[in-house]
Parts: structure tokens; C-alpha cells; sequence
């Protein structure tokens, strides 16, 4: 089995096809992870997505002497905030511009997009 160093260094150079190897390996931990944060299956399934996205498209940034399961929970847990930060907004904006039936009708709409 490759040492997570040896793939990074080898995706950096171009050798994109190797990626794969890192999320196989990390799959189980990652999900475990946004499952633990999310407060539904498919927020999870959106945040472990974002993730993935977010750490393969910031690779050729790591540094391979680092560690890299602390680096993408890092990046899961700055997904997850931004996402509550979003809701956060959202549900004050929602709060001050309506009111009664139409304010839970926009509530409940807005939670379907972001929770």
C-alpha cells in the first residue's frame, strides 16, 4: 500500500489518475465525519462531496510533509461553517422580511435548500 506522501507528490506532478487511491482510503473516515456534523444523510452526501471537490482541487497546494486526514477534516469542517453560516443568514433575512404563515412557508423552503 502507497503512503499517503508518495500519492500526493505523484497527483502534484500530474499523475491525477492516482487520486482515486486517496479517496478509497479516506471514504469510510470522511463520511463518518460529515454524517457526524450534517443532521441529515443528504447533507452529509453534499458535505463529503464538497470536500472531495474542495481537497483534490487544492492539492497542488499540500504539502506533502504534512499529514493529510488532518488537513481534510479541516476543509470538511470549514465546508460544514460555511454552509451554517449561510442558513444563519438566511433565516435572519427570512425573520425580518416576513411574518406569520408566510414566514414559516419561507422558513420551511429555505431548510429544504440548505438545513
Amino acid at each position: 500500500m502507497r503512503e499517503d506522501r508518495e500519492i500526493i507528490e505523484r497527483c502534484q506532478r500530474g499523475q491525477t489518475e492516482l487520486m482515486d487511491l486517496l479517496i478509497d482510503r479516506y471514504r469510510v473516515p470522511l463520511y463518518t465525519q460529515c454524517c457526524k456534523l450534517a443532521r441529515s444523510r443528504v447533507d452529509a452526501d453534499d458535505l463529503f462531496q464538497d470536500t472531495w471537490v474542495a481537497a483534490l482541487k487544492n492539492l497542488g497546494g499540500f504539502a506533502p510533509e504534512r499529514r493529510f486526514w488532518p488537513w481534510l477534516v479541516t476543509i470538511c469542517l470549514n465546508r460544514y461553517r460555511d454552509r451554517y453560516r449561510k442558513g444563519r443568514r438566511w433565516r435572519r433575512r427570512i425573520r425580518t422580511f416576513f411574518s406569520g404563515e408566510e414566514q414559516d412557508r419561507e422558513l420551511d423552503q429555505a431548510r429544504s435548500s440548505w438545513c
